[in-house]
This record gives C-alpha cells, sequence and structure tokens, in this order.
C-alpha cells in the first residue's frame, strides 16, 4: 500500500467511536504542450529574452483515494489520503512514474452556541512536475519544469460571537516548503526555502440582514533562506550566491459585505501593506502599499431544473515571492460563469494577474526579467451520473511574461491541455474499534 494509506487506516483504531470510511480513486489524462526547456533568443533591446521550447506532451495520472470522518454533536473530523502517480508516456515512454504523497487532516469543534474552532493541517511530499507547482505556488509565474518537494501547511481560526450583531474572529496560518533539487552546477535550491506564519485577528459586524461590516489586521512574517543574492551596485542576480531574507508586513483592511435580493453578492475591501526587512533586503524601501479587493457573485438565472452563476472579482496582494526572495505587489482580475443543468455542469475561468510596481530586479545577465505576468483560462463540462461517479473533460490554457512594460516582455511558457477526469468513491462504510 501507499506511504499515507496505512496512516488513515490505522487511524480508524485510535477512534473510540464510530467512524465513516471512504475510498475511491479518480483517473485524468492530460494531452497538450508545456513548456521543457529554454533556446536562447535576442530583443531588440539590450536584454536577451530566453525563446521558450514547448513540447507535446500526454500525461496519465492516478490518484487512489481513502478518506475517514467522525461526526458527533460537537466535533466533525476529517483525515483524507492522496497518492498522486504521474506518467508521461510521450515524451518519457521508458521513463518512471512521478510518486506524490498528499495526507490531510481537519476538524471542527462546537463548545458552545456562540463559539467555534476549526484546523486543517494538509503534507505533501514527492516529486511536482510544472502543472503542480503551479497549484503550490499558485501567486508565483516563474517556476521550475519539475521538482521534489516537501510542502507542509497548517490553518487555524475560531470565532466567538460576543453578540447578537458582533463576532470576533482569529485566523492563523502556517506554510513551509523546501525543494530537495538544486541548479545545474550549483548549490542553489530550485526553490528556496520559505516558512511562512501569518495571524490575522478581525471582527465583523452585521448592520442589519443584508449587509456586513469587518476589519481585520493580517500579520506575516515570511522568512526564506536560499534566495538568489541581488547585487547592492546593479540591479542584477549574482549567480551561484545565495542569502537568508526575513520580511514581516502589517496588513489592516476594512470592507463590507451586502447582499441584494438574494441575487447578488457583493464583497468589497481596502487596506494597505507595510512590510519592513528584520534579515537581509537592507535595500528594501519601507513604505505603504495600497491593497483593495472587489468581487460580486450572482446569481444570472434561477429555474426548478438550471441555475446560471457568475463571479468577478479584482484587487492586489503583497507576498514574498518565494523563488527571487523579494517583496512585489501583483494586481489580479478574474472572470468565471458556472451553469448546472440536472447532472450536467458547464463553467468557463479566467483570470489575468501582473506586478503592480514592477520592482523586481532582473535576472542574471542573458536571462532576460522575471515572469510576473500571467494569463490563465480553462473551460470544463462536468457530469455527475450518480452520489460517487462524477466524469469531467475540457481545456486549460496558460501564458506567461514579464512585468507589463519591461523592455524584454513577451508571452512565452505557454502551456495548453486537454483533459478528462473521472472520479469514482465508494458507499462510507461505518466501523466501531
Amino acid at each position: 500500500m501507499f506511504a499515507s494509506g496505512p496512516v488513515i487506516l490505522s487511524a480508524m483504531f485510535l477512534i473510540q467511536a464510530e467512524a465513516q470510511f471512504e475510498a475511491g480513486a479518480r483517473i485524468e489524462t492530460r494531452v497538450g504542450e508545456m513548456p521543457t526547456g529554454t533556446a536562447q533568443g535576442t530583443s531588440s533591446s539590450s536584454t536577451v529574452q530566453p525563446a521558450t521550447v514547448e513540447q507535446t506532451q500526454v500525461m496519465v495520472v492516478a490518484t487512489p483515494l481513502l478518506s475517514l470522518r467522525w461526526l458527533d454533536s460537537i466535533d466533525d473530523l476529517r483525515a483524507n489520503s492522496a497518492t498522486r502517480i504521474l506518467w508521461r508516456p510521450v515524451p518519457l515512454l521508458d521513463s518512471r512514474p512521478l510518486f506524490l504523497e498528499n495526507l490531510e487532516a481537519s476538524g471542527t469543534r462546537r463548545p458552545s452556541k456562540r463559539s467555534q474552532w476549526q484546523f486543517r493541517i494538509q503534507g505533501s511530499y514527492g516529486e511536482q512536475d510544472y502543472t503542480s507547482l503551479q497549484q503550490q505556488f499558485a501567486n508565483q509565474p516563474s517556476l521550475p519544469l519539475a521538482a521534489t518537494m516537501l510542502v507542509v501547511n497548517g490553518t487555524a481560526g475560531a470565532a466567538w460571537r460576543s453578540s447578537r450583531r458582533t463576532t470576533l474572529t482569529l485566523q492563523l496560518g502556517a506554510v513551509h516548503s523546501r525543494s530537495f533539487d538544486t541548479q545545474p552546477g550549483s548549490t542553489i535550491p530550485t526553490i528556496p526555502t520559505q516558512t511562512v506564519v501569518t495571524a490575522a485577528p478581525g471582527l465583523t459586524h452585521a448592520i442589519d440582514r443584508r449587509l456586513t461590516m469587518e476589519a481585520f489586521a493580517t500579520i506575516i512574517d515570511t522568512d526564506v533562506r536560499g534566495a538568489p543574492l541581488a547585487n547592492d551596485q546593479t540591479p542584477t542576480l549574482a549567480n551561484g550566491q545565495t542569502r537568508n531574507l526575513n520580511l514581516l508586513s502589517i496588513q489592516p483592511q476594512v470592507g463590507i459585505r451586502e447582499e441584494r435580493a438574494h441575487q447578488h453578492q457583493l464583497h468589497l475591501a481596502v487596506g494597505i501593506a507595510y512590510t519592513v526587512a528584520l534579515q537581509g533586503d537592507t535595500n528594501l524601501t519601507s513604505y505603504p502599499v495600497p491593497l483593495f479587493q472587489i468581487d460580486l457573485n450572482s446569481v444570472l438565472q434561477r429555474t426548478r431544473t438550471a441555475v446560471v452563476r457568475s463571479s468577478l472579482g479584482a484587487g492586489t496582494t503583497a507576498f514574498v515571492d518565494p523563488v527571487l526572495g523579494a517583496s512585489v505587489t501583483r494586481g489580479i482580475a478574474q472572470v468565471g460563469i458556472d451553469t448546472q443543468l440536472g447532472p450536467w455542469s458547464v463553467g468557463a475561468f479566467c483570470a489575468f494577474t501582473t506586478d503592480v510596481f514592477g520592482r523586481l530586479p532582473a535576472l542574471a545577465p542573458g536571462e532576460g526579467s522575471p515572469d510576473e505576468t500571467a494569463v490563465l483560462s480553462e473551460i470544463h463540462v462536468r457530469y455527475r451520473s450518480s452520489r460517487r461517479l462524477i466524469a469531467e473533460f475540457g481545456g486549460q490554457y496558460t501564458e506567461r511574461a514579464p512585468r507589463l512594460g519591461a523592455p524584454d516582455f513577451v508571452w512565452h511558457n505557454r502551456e495548453l491541455w486537454l483533459f478528462l477526469n473521472l472520479t469514482a468513491s465508494s458507499l462510507p462504510s461505518s466501523t466501531r474499534s
């Protein structure tokens, strides 16, 4: 059995209560092209931009699934195991599959009618391809083609309703990621080791049944080990040298949530991000960066057998780039639509992100600017033949480029896929230890 499977099975014998156990599998096939390397190209400017080489790929992914749930009047505990086995018969017919272990545990406790606690811990270890790395580092356009990674993240939250309209909240989080690969001819990790700890106390107050005010202050401590070393005299990165970096960011925000006629849900938030360097990066200028977020979720049409929903969103986010080890602010815009008609569901999604201020240093001479602009679009069709069997097919397109306005701006790193997914699971079985 795979490494994470026995953990779930053993947990069943440690729980002194009735537990629900499920088993299943997901089969995914992908056909398309993705970046597999670079060929040196030139531009009219003095900067050199690598030209990306795309290669046709066929992927087959099998993921055995195990799930355990324990539920009573106070607690709701879950544990999930997934082992991702990825094989590329084209172009790597003779290569072995890549293995990625995933284990997740979550729980919710309601000690009283006014309070609620919840937690979630997830860990993954193994060989991640370019696509799975994108899922782990959603805000990082520049990523290697593959890496052996350990990623552990956890969140915990508490909510206490102090009055009929006011609720106090606290969200805690931590993420640790480490790469076990190094760049060719160097000891620099492919992705520097990064640890992020987050605390976000907040308050929500209901003005009326449809309007809620919220305020929260997010404190983020980011520690990066083995980031490329920035040359103090020039904007380029010195090859073969690394540094340690520790940044503290404080991000207070206020916002509102409003529901209109049960058809539209509007969320608005504004704030600032103030970042200081506790270690390294003495060139970091500490100044407030504006943050905003606007989201509109709507029910466009609803009948007895169908519903059409849409989502619009735009905003800015401030974080530390995990590859280059620098504080950046990115703008994000996205739009999506989803239609459900009986067992059928059809959806489309598009997102665009780019660096707002363009303060990241250039890469080493001859390598051009780092990718800071990305576009993603996806369309999918899902069919649920039963509660335990789901089929999905569709297409996905992504492309990357340096920041808008960069002298070597050009779209490259194209990734295009057609996919077919089948997910099946068993009926839950009860077990008492």
